[in-house]
C-alpha cells in the first residue's frame, strides 16, 4: 500500500470550531490515546489544511485534518470465517472472534470485508460485531437488497440472539430495560454505561438476559436485544455488576483497556480476563423482508467459547 492509499483526510464539524485538535481526534478516532495522538502531530504525521501542525493548534471553521499512518505489518488475525446460507441477495456467514468487519484503524487488509471479495465480489454487509465478537454476519449482493435488509432489522419481529458469559452467578432472568449514555467517570472516552433514568443525550435500550448455566464462578447468558445500541450488552452487564469474560474495556478493570491499546497487558490482567477476547458470540440473526420472505441463520459458539472448568 503507498503513501496515497494510506493517507486518511477529515472534516470536522462546525461545534468544535475554536476547540483543540487533539481533543476532536480523541473523541473522533478512540482506537488511540492523548499521547499517541501528540506524538503522531510532532511526527508531522498529522496535518491542518495541509501543513504542518502543533498538538495544541485550535481549529477553524472548514479546516481539513490530514493523517498519514505509520507503514507496518497488519496484525494476523483469524481466518476461519465460512458461509452459513445463501439465499438469493443474501448470505450469512460465521465471524471468528478477533476477525474485524469493515477496514479501519490498523486493520485495512485483514478484514472479513476483504477476504469474502475473491470468492463472493465486493458485498455490503448488513449487520456489525465488534472485532472481538464471533458469529452471525449478514450481507448483501447489491446495495438495493442491503436496503431492505437493514429496513427489515428496524422492524420489532427481527431477531438478534447472543450468547455470553459473564462474572459471577447471574439471576434466572433478567429485563432490562433503560437508557445508554458515556460514562463521564470512566478514563476511557468511550465508554457507555446503563442507566435506569432517562437523560439528556440517553438511548433507550432493552436486553432479556436468561441463565443457561452456572460454574466456577461464571455464568452463560443468552441474550435477546430489542434494541441494537453500541456496546449495549457489555455496558449494561458491566452496570448490572457482572462484567463479560474476557472484556478489556467493560471488564474488571478499565486500567486494562488502557493497558491493552498501549501493549502493555501483564500476565496479571489475563489471568483476570480468562479469554484472549470478549465472551460475546451474536448465536441467531433473523429478519422478515417485505413480502413476508424471512431469512435466517444459526451458528453455535466456536471452539474458543471456555467454560467452567475449562476458564
Amino acid at each position: 500500500m503507498g503513501v496515497k492509499d494510506r493517507r486518511r483526510s477529515v472534516s470536522p464539524g462546525q461545534e468544535w470550531e475554536g476547540r483543540n485538535l487533539v481533543d476532536f481526534l480523541l473523541s473522533r478516532f478512540t482506537y488511540q490515546n492523548r499521547e499517541q495522538w501528540e506524538s503522531h502531530v510532532r511526527e508531522r504525521r498529522i496535518t491542518l489544511n495541509g501543513e504542518e501542525t502543533l498538538p495544541e493548534a485550535v481549529l477553524r471553521r472548514g479546516d481539513e485534518i490530514g493523517f498519514l499512518p505509520p507503514e507496518r505489518e497488519e496484525p494476523e488475525v483469524p481466518r476461519d470465517w465460512r458461509l452459513l446460507l445463501e439465499d438469493g441477495d443474501y448470505l450469512f456467514f460465521y465471524k471468528p472472534g478477533g476477525l474485524p468487519v469493515h477496514p479501519a484503524g490498523t486493520y485495512q487488509k485483514h478484514t472479513l470485508w476483504n477476504f469474502l471479495e475473491p470468492a463472493y465480489g465486493r458485498l455490503h454487509l448488513v449487520n456489525r460485531l465488534d472485532r472481538e465478537t464471533s458469529g452471525v454476519v449478514a450481507a448483501a449482493r447489491t446495495p438495493k437488497a442491503a436496503a431492505a435488509a437493514a429496513r427489515a432489522l428496524g422492524e420489532p419481529d427481527r431477531e438478534k440472539t447472543y450468547r455470553v458469559l459473564v462474572e459471577g452467578k447471574f439471576p434466572e432472568f433478567a429485563d432490562a430495560e433503560g437508557w445508554l449514555a458515556p460514562n463521564e467517570l470512566s478514563p476511557v472516552r468511550k465508554e457507555r454505561r446503563f442507566l435506569t433514568e432517562a437523560r439528556e443525550g440517553a438511548e433507550r435500550c432493552r436486553t432479556r438476559f436468561t441463565l443457561l448455566r452456572e460454574s466456577g464462578g461464571v455464568s452463560e447468558l443468552r441474550a435477546e436485544l430489542d434494541t441494537g445500541r453500541t456496546h449495549q450488552i457489555r455496558a449494561t452487564l458491566k452496570s448490572l455488576g457482572f462484567p463479560v469474560v474476557g472484556d478489556k474495556l467493560y471488564g474488571p478493570d478499565p486500567e486494562i483497556f488502557l493497558r491493552f491499546i498501549g501493549g502493555g497487558l501483564t500476565e496479571t490482567d489475563r489471568e483476570r480476563l480468562r479469554m484472549n477476547r470478549q465472551a460475546l458470540h451474536c448465536e441467531r440473526l433473523s429478519f422478515r423482508l417485505e413480502g413476508g420472505r424471512c431469512l435466517s441463520a444459526t451458528c453455535p459458539p466456536p471452539p474458543d467459547w471456555y467454560f467452567g472448568e475449562r476458564l
